[in-house]
């Protein structure tokens, strides 16, 4: 065992808001930690692979270790070196995978597996006369090696996992006498067989060009003789999964696969990281996934003002101004987790019951990692007369850290579990040092699972008026925002949320006001028309020494700029301190022109300000009716909200 982490755990407390990072489990701490990318075995024992070295990211010393479970992720074992030592320090392992293979193992043990990245060449200089590399973890090929104890040991031969070299291959500094590609997908399993993405590199360290891959085996479930397992590389062909179009030169990377079930085809999808700040996605309805792949596009979320119909559509065939061709799932070059559920019964939630993690920011770099955010998924297929693919609901806020905007968590799997009183999906992350687990939080789950059709008011509003015109009301009992209150953060607590329904606002000019309790030295809130012209509204808050602002973007501002009636949400979420809004069922995200459409504030006292409170003092437009909550209301009530009116 190579002791190169302090062994720590904490308990989870229910208490908190289950999104903070720090709230989580500690599974381990590192020098430099990856992927703990986890399984879970018949005996209930939750196994994990991830990637260790007491120095930093490619130093040396990196190498796959596993651990686990016994208790459902409360506490975590000692980490077990996959590759014997001293060996396994000496030649960089890293980027694994986990799969559990039920009866496959000597008397019919249960197998698990770990499918990870090996300089077995050991691959030092840049070509065969170039300069010296100090990182090579991306060299090499795929292996794997077995555990038929439960991870305690693991066996005594490794494995190549084989794949054909294609032209990105040939054409690297080798020659394709090494290859170099890594993979940060998770094993699906579908039918038997079992698949993953990876990403090929053309240039070292990171390209470009790139190109991505599925590789699947049809028998590594049933195969007793690690040898006999057989692998295949999809698609056919020499070219791979190719950035979008005009974009040959960027980055398209870390892959993940989706193998669809239903809607018409079962084929496949797969998104992956791109440095143009969107999302890339491609599919095919081809049930091997041999041809067939669609153009790579950037993903796209579902269209919440048609789904409730049953009519699945993407946001970006619904025209200008949410739709058209800036219309798509932001994403820095940072990591995502695509993977399907069944649900609490057995039965999926639909054809593809989907979650993604991801950042939902526009940033082309490393950088803004912090929070992630979660969306859920349906596959759209054939029967819809479109190519299939995968739509992503609006998101929510599921991990931040509000202190360090520049901790990065990352490379997170998410684990389904069944308890006595219900099914919990669990997460796993690391910031580069200290791996966590992190339970999501139900009501989450049920909101995102439900938002393709769910429709109605959120309950115990502070404040509910209808249609008229200017009028005084008292102003409800609104947060603070500093820890001056008992209030918990989390789902359903600490916040301030408004729901309108507007009329004729394209009526309305800059500086009208739809709402304000604003007091001269003790702040308040309030809800004006912005200084930019086609509609935006701006929210404003603040304690009477901070005052805090937000305006719809672009995309939003636009729609509210055209005839008809219109939905506006806004939330601060006092748990991370971010505030956002939505209109239309559309969580503004920042469009073409903002990185993003959210924004962190900072700490305040309480924002109630006056004891009276103005609405539509001056609005040009029409207020038909609103909600004021002290809470936040997560991003699925909102929709469910705008699709009740």
């Amino acid at each position: 065992m190579a002791l190169v982490s302090s062994y720590l755990t904490s308990p989870r407390n229910a208490s908190y808001d289950s999104r903070n990072l720090f709230n989580g489990t500690l599974m381990l701490r590192s020098g430099y930690l990856d992927q703990p990318y986890c399984d879970v075995m018949p005996s209930g024992r939750w196994i994990c692979t991830i990637t260790a070295s007491a120095s930093a990211e490619g130093g040396k010393g990196e190498h796959v270790a596993a651990l686990w479970s016994d208790d459902s992720g409360e506490s975590w074992s000692r980490p077990v070196t996959i590759e014997p030592l001293p060996l396994g320090l000496l030649l960089p392992n890293a980027y694994s995978m986990t799969l559990v293979a039920p009866g496959v193992g000597v008397g019919g043990a249960d197998r698990t597996y770990a499918i990870y990245n090996m300089n077995t060449q050991n691959i030092t200089h840049d070509g065969p006369k170039g300069p010296y590399i100090a990182r090579t973890d991306m060299m090499g090929g795929l292996f794997l090696r077995y555990s038929d104890d439960s991870g305690a040991s693991w066996s005594k031969s490794r494995t190549a996992v084989p794949y054909r070299l294609t032209s990105i291959d040939r054409h690297n500094e080798w020659g394709g006498k090494t290859v170099i590609e890594w993979t940060v997908d998770q094993l699906k399993v579908r039918d038997g067989s079992v698949y993953f993405a990876l990403t090929k590199i053309g240039k070292y360290l990171l390209g470009p060009p790139e190109s991505l891959w599925v590789l699947t085996s049809p028998n590594i479930l049933s195969a007793t003789d690690a040898a006999a397992i057989t692998w295949d590389l999809l698609p056919d062909g020499d070219d791979g999964i190719q950035p979008m179009v005009g974009e040959e030169q960027t980055h398209l990377e870390e892959a993940h696969v989706l193998p669809m079930t239903g809607a018409g085809a079962p084929g496949f999808y797969v998104a992956g990281r791109t440095t143009t700040g969107w999302l890339a996605s491609s599919s095919t309805a081809d049930a091997t996934g041999r041809a067939g792949w669609s153009p790579t596009a950037r993903a796209q979320y579902m269209d919440p003002r048609t789904s409730a119909t049953g009519r699945l559509a993407p946001l970006n065939a619904s025209g200008l101004p949410f739709g058209g061709p800036h219309a798509g799932v932001k994403n820095p070059r940072g990591p995502i987790t695509l993977k399907r559920f069944d649900g609490p019964s057995g039965a999926s939630h639909g054809h593809g019951a989907y979650l993604m993690l991801y950042y939902n920011n526009h940033v082309k770099s490393y950088l803004s990692r912090d929070p992630y955010w979660l969306c859920a998924g349906w596959e759209v297929g054939a029967s819809s007369g479109m190519p299939p693919t995968v739509l992503w609901s609006q998101p929510e806020v599921i991990l931040y850290d509000r202190d360090n905007h520049a901790n990065r968590p990352g490379y997170p799997d998410m684990i389904g579990h069944r308890t006595a009183d219900g099914w919990d999906v669990f997460m796993t992350e690391t910031q580069k040092s200290e791996a966590r687990l992190h339970r999501i939080d139900r009501r989450l789950l049920a909101g995102l699972w439900s938002q393709r059709n769910a429709s109605g008011h959120p309950p115990n509003a502070a404040l509910t008026f209808g249609s008229g015109g200017a009028r005084v009301v008292p102003t409800p009992s609104l947060p603070a925002f500093d820890g001056s209150q008992k209030t918990p953060t989390g789902v359903g607590g600490l916040g301030l949320s408004i729901t309108l329904l507007l009329s004729s606002h394209e009526q309305s000019q800059p500086g009208q006001t739809l709402l304000t309790s604003e007091a001269m030295g003790r702040g308040g809130v309030a809800l004006i028309v912005g200084p930019d012209a086609g509609g935006q509204l701006t929210l404003r808050f603040g304690d009477g020494t901070q005052r805090f602002n937000i305006s719809t973007d672009d995309a939003c501002s636009a729609a509210l700029g055209t005839v008809g009636r219109h939905f506006v949400g806004a939330v601060a979420d006092g748990g991370p301190r971010i505030a956002s809004l939505m209109v239309d069922g559309i969580l503004c995200d920042g469009s073409a022109t903002q990185e993003r459409g959210w924004v962190w504030f900072t700490a305040m006292g309480s924002v109630r300000g006056d004891e009276h409170m103005s609405l539509a003092p001056d609005y040009g437009g029409s207020m038909l009716g609103g909600r004021i909550y002290d809470r936040m209301l997560t991003t699925s009530e909102m929709v469910a909200a705008y699709r009740a009116g």
